[in-house]
C-alpha cells in the first residue's frame, strides 16, 4: 500500500510539473520573443488619431510599474495626458518634445520624492523611473503601437515647466514624458552593437 500511494503521489507531481512548465519551441520562443521585441523597437514621433483605449494604457502602465527599484521603494507616478491644448503647450515650450503634440496620449513619469532613499542612495529615483520607462515603451512596442521618450529631468527648466504646467505637487518631480500612438510611419531598426564597447573584468 506504501508503495501504490508513492507511486501515485509520483504521478500526480510529474502531471502537475508538465501542465505548468513553459517550454517554449520554436519561433514561439520566450527568448525569440522577448530578444525580437528589444532589438525592434524604435522611436516613432507620427501618429494616427485613433486613441488608445483605457485597456490598452493599462497594460502599459502595468508594464511600467514591473520595474526593479531601488530596495522596492517604487517612486514612479504617472500623468496620462491628452488634453490637446496640454500636449501643445509641451511641444511649444520643450523643443525636442514635437511628438507630444501629434501623440493621442503622453504619459509623464514623476518621481516621488517622499518615496527615496537616504544620503547618496536618494537619486536612485532617476534610475528606477528610467527602467519603468524602458518598461513601457517595449509594451507599447509589444502591441504594435508607437512610442517615443522624450526627456525632462535634469533640465530644471523642463522640470519647473512641467509641474507647473500638470499642476504637481512640491514633492513631485516630472522626470521625462512618453508620446504612444498607432504609429502613422515606418522608421528602420538600427543595430547598436558595438563589441569595442565590452570589457572584461577591468577596462
Amino acid at each position: 500500500m506504501k508503495f501504490a500511494a508513492i507511486l501515485a503521489l509520483a504521478v500526480s507531481a510529474l502531471a502537475f510539473l508538465s501542465c505548468n512548465q513553459s517550454t517554449p519551441s520554436g519561433n514561439d520562443s520566450a527568448e525569440k520573443v522577448v530578444l525580437n521585441n528589444i532589438m525592434t523597437r524604435v522611436s516613432i514621433r507620427q501618429y494616427t488619431d485613433q486613441k488608445l483605449d483605457d485597456a490598452t494604457l493599462n497594460k502599459i502602465l502595468r508594464a511600467g510599474m514591473a520595474a526593479p527599484s531601488a530596495m522596492d521603494m517604487r517612486p514612479w507616478n504617472f500623468i496620462v495626458v491628452d488634453d490637446p491644448a496640454i500636449k501643445k503647450a509641451i511641444t511649444d515650450n520643450i523643443g525636442p518634445a514635437t511628438a507630444a503634440e501629434r501623440a493621442p496620449q503622453v504619459i509623464v513619469v514623476c518621481a516621488d520624492m517622499s518615496k527615496t532613499l537616504d544620503g547618496d542612495a536618494r537619486n536612485y529615483w532617476v534610475q528606477d523611473c528610467a527602467a519603468c520607462m524602458e518598461n513601457m515603451l517595449l509594451a507599447a512596442h509589444s502591441m504594435r503601437l508607437g512610442a517615443v521618450y522624450m526627456g525632462a529631468y535634469p533640465q530644471m527648466s523642463r522640470v519647473k515647466f512641467l509641474s507647473e504646467l500638470l499642476g504637481t505637487p512640491d514633492h513631485i518631480v516630472p522626470m521625462a514624458m512618453m508620446a504612444v500612438g498607432y504609429p502613422a510611419e515606418t522608421v528602420a531598426i538600427k543595430d547598436k552593437y558595438d563589441e569595442s564597447l565590452i570589457h572584461t573584468n577591468k577596462w
